[in-house]
């Protein structure tokens, strides 16, 4: 064959190959590189979010308020989008374009969820529906049992409940937290036999008005006979994550929050033409952060990335907050040694005085604003309680690992001290957390 006519083969056929080759080889580089970027730039904008939120209601003192929790929410919706515009590189005079990205935020609270997420609205200016990002009404974890009697049950992260509707022709509206009846008494002094700390009004004042609510919750309303998850025994402890109450209350959280979602997206999706947005299916692991704690779901689509778009999510929990007392998340000062404090199932030998637990967001620095005579704020941050976590603890190397702390602390096996200290501090830091807000 001669050369010319090999030279128009490997011009006509092979060089095009190769380039093509080429290009889907550099393409395809290009979307794993970038998907590990914004898998990465997900989940730090996702930790600058919580972190403000986290600092905001801990050292604001207004955070209770409902405006002030929108503003907070708003505030750290803010951080969130800088560090994420920040990794896809849009200038910050441009910083609002990351929007076109994320369509839903979603922020799990103690008993119902805010999403932020866009609306359709109407702009005078151009005469044209617009959508605009913003964050909507307060969701609350929420059914109606009995609709001839408007009877409606709101749920939370853990044993509180709020109950209205007609009971015994009369309207009543009542909330509080439900407890096995058989494992404490009408005047809150003891719990699973064990005694509460007499000098800790609150801890004692929980466990009573949890007796007394739980009462009216089976005797008075009922309740049990509409439900069999609302039938507490010692059978179906609401405090036990396998307790037929709290799968039955984790299931209609679930379903609040994926029809609020799959609503609020799929019509998002129909109305705009830049991007197919769809709702990815959280994992089971990521529902169980959603039913533990206070969190945050974010949902990233829609940037090209290559061979296809990007269509990412992330869960991610705050532990250190004002919002909820996270059973797991109490630790102990022995006060022999009230410098270290400790996991209630820490090995450590340091149980050698009187032990006192606290929620974890005590031991974390807060703003203290003080204001003189002459009106001159000073502002200063201390510790609520000054001490350092146990190393054993930090690492998990606990003896009793293989034990959650509700099964440690109703094991039988279990010191009755451990047992004292941790339902006494459990009861005070639930009794003095603000419940219910009016969203």
């Amino acid at each position: 064959m001669k050369l010319q006519n090999l030279t128009v083969i490997f011009i006509i056929i092979i060089l095009p190959v190769v380039l093509l080759v080429s290009f889907y080889i550099s393409t395809g580089l290009r979307t794993i590189k970038y998907q590990s970027l914004y898998d990465s730039g997900l989940l730090t904008a996702m930790q600058d979010a919580i972190y403000a939120f986290e600092q905001n209601t801990t050292n604001d003192s207004y955070s209770n308020n409902a405006e002030t929790k929108r503003n907070i929410l708003k505030a750290s919706i803010n951080a969130f989008e800088k560090q994420l515009a920040n990794t896809c590189n849009i200038p910050s005079y441009r910083s609002q374009e990351i929007e076109e990205y994320i369509p839903a935020i979603v922020f799990g609270m103690y008993d119902g969820f805010y999403m932020y997420a866009p609306s359709e609205l109407y702009n005078q200016a151009t005469g044209k529906n617009e959508y605009k990002h913003g964050l909507k009404n307060y969701v609350y974890y929420s059914e109606e049992i009995d609709e001839d009697k408007g009877i409606v049950i709101k749920y939370s992260l853990d044993n509180y409940v709020s109950v209205s509707g007609e009971f015994n022709g009369t309207y009543q509206s009542r909330e509080g937290y439900l407890i096995d009846l058989s494992k404490t008494n009408s005047n809150g002094t003891s719990y699973a036999g064990v005694p509460i700390d007499s000098s800790d009004t609150a801890a004692i004042n929980y466990y009573k008005e949890a007796y007394s609510f739980t009462n009216w919750f089976l005797n008075t309303a009922q309740m049990g006979s509409k439900n069999p998850a609302f039938k507490i025994n010692s059978s179906n402890d609401p405090e036990d994550e396998n307790s037929l109450f709290t799968q039955h209350k984790r299931e209609v959280m679930r379903n609040k929050i994926e029809n609020v979602l799959n609503s609020s997206i799929s019509a998002y999706s129909e109305r705009t033409w830049k991007n197919n947005y769809k709702m990815p299916r959280l994992s089971e692991n990521d529902w169980q952060k959603i039913y533990s704690n206070i969190s945050m779901i974010a949902f990233f689509q829609g940037k090209n990335i290559g061979f296809t778009k990007y269509n990412g999510y992330c869960v991610l929990n705050s532990t250190n907050n004002n919002e909820y007392v996270n059973p797991n998340l109490i630790y102990f000062i022995d006060s022999q040694n009230p410098k270290v404090y400790h996991d209630i199932r820490c090995p450590y030998p340091y149980k050698i005085g009187n032990l006192t637990g606290y929620k974890v967001g005590s031991f974390s620095r807060k703003k203290v604003e003080t204001t003189d005579a002459a009106g001159t704020t000073t502002t200063s941050y201390e510790y609520e309680h000054d001490a350092l976590a146990c190393y054993n603890c930090v690492n998990g190397s606990h003896l009793n690992a293989t034990q959650t702390v509700y099964e440690y602390v109703r094991s039988s096996t279990t010191d009755i001290n451990d047992k004292k200290a941790y339902f006494t501090a459990l009861g005070r830091e639930r009794y003095n957390t603000i419940k219910l807000l009016n969203q």
